[in-house]
């Protein structure tokens, strides 16, 4: 029944496209930095895996923020031209990816 229900809206938007005449876009992902997602995860896996291994939230708050600020000031020492954020951003992931192993383990 939803899925019938879902196909009515759908075509109303196929339709609504159709008349508009919007072109397609030719969307690509941006390429992944292989080489500094490589580079984080030497320099701050150990430390976060360590990190999470506190049971004490306050403390293993400060040990994830000192890793990663850690991280951060080797990788803009070494290339002043790397984008922060992306940096953060792996960062970010690598963490993530740190928890679900825990949590999976």
């Amino acid at each position: 029944f939803g899925h019938e229900q879902s196909q009515v809206v759908i075509n109303a938007i196929s339709e609504f496209a159709a008349e508009v005449g919007t072109e397609k876009w030719d969307w690509q992902p941006v390429a992944e930095n292989t080489e500094l997602k490589a580079k984080v995860k030497e320099l701050a896996e150990a430390g976060m895996t360590e990190a999470y291994q506190i049971s004490d939230k306050m403390v293993r708050k400060d040990a994830v923020v000192a890793v990663t600020e850690k991280a951060i000031a080797e990788i803009l020492e070494a290339n002043p031209e790397q984008d922060r954020k992306e940096v953060s951003e792996l960062l970010h992931d690598l963490e993530s990816d740190v928890v679900r192993s825990r949590i999976l383990a």
